[in-house]
């Protein structure tokens, strides 16, 4: 286990951010993945949720996979994210089949997330994937499937297709986990509060974590260069 700690210039976190917003989706993949929101807010889950039905009906033949946490655990955790029935709903008055919605197994966190989208690529085969989330969040989560494809043993060419902008002085919130770790308390503002607070996450997640019982305190994501090298062997 390396103890090098990796501090993030603002050259690597620009580099990483126009990365993943900027992304080329191809135009076939296997499947797309819609990690939970990271802020409350159902207008902008809204916006997420037509971009991939958006994707959907662009003729491309592929999976729509959402979180499987029910919407009575994610008020018991107080998390944003709505649950995923109210989200397969949303996606099939956006006119996605049902047929190609399936549901992941549930997901505490978006390292969870990852991790079990990956076991669930493995199980299908799926080889190309692309991930969406609210702008601010889609780099982490970018990171966390990349740091997680050693661990689970599947390397897929991951893209990403983030939701549309966010206005910047559009007032959001973000409630902490009930019986989460590394959090300080609800974040309540603008986008620029929120860009902070993932900038933070990126760089605490990216350091190798100590072991509590046996296990690491928390999921381990990529570094930027990490990120850049994955990048240069997804193209190949």
């Amino acid at each position: 286990m390396s103890s090098t700690v990796w501090t993030p210039s603002p050259l690597e976190m620009m580099t990483g951010m126009v990365a993943v917003l900027a992304d080329t989706v191809p135009s076939d993949y296997d499947a797309l993945f819609v990690h939970a929101s990271p802020v409350r807010d159902d207008r902008l889950d809204a916006r997420l949720l037509d971009r991939v039905a958006q994707a959907y009906h662009s003729g491309a033949d592929f999976k729509v996979v959402i979180n499987g946490l029910t919407e009575d655990v994610c008020q018991a955790k107080n998390l944003a994210y709505l649950g995923y029935e109210r989200w397969y709903n949303i996606l099939v008055q956006f006119g996605v089949s049902r047929d190609d919605i399936l549901v992941l197994e549930a997901a505490g966190h978006t390292g969870a997330e990852a991790r079990n989208l990956l076991r669930l690529a493995k199980e299908y085969g799926w080889k190309k994937l692309v991930i969406s989330s609210q702008p601010h969040h889609q780099l982490r989560c970018f990171l966390q499937a990349i740091a997680l494809m050693d661990e689970e043993g599947w390397y897929p060419a991951v893209y990403n297709l983030p939701a549309p902008g966010i206005s910047w002085h559009h007032e959001m919130k973000k409630p902490v986990m009930t019986g989460g770790t590394g959090a300080t308390g609800d974040v309540l503002g603008t986008l620029p509060e929120h860009i902070v607070r993932e900038f933070e996450s990126i760089e605490m997640y990216a350091q190798e974590p100590k072991l509590v019982e046996g296990r690491p305190a928390f999921t381990r994501n990529a570094t930027i260069p990490e990120m850049l090298q994955y990048m240069e062997l997804r193209r190949r």
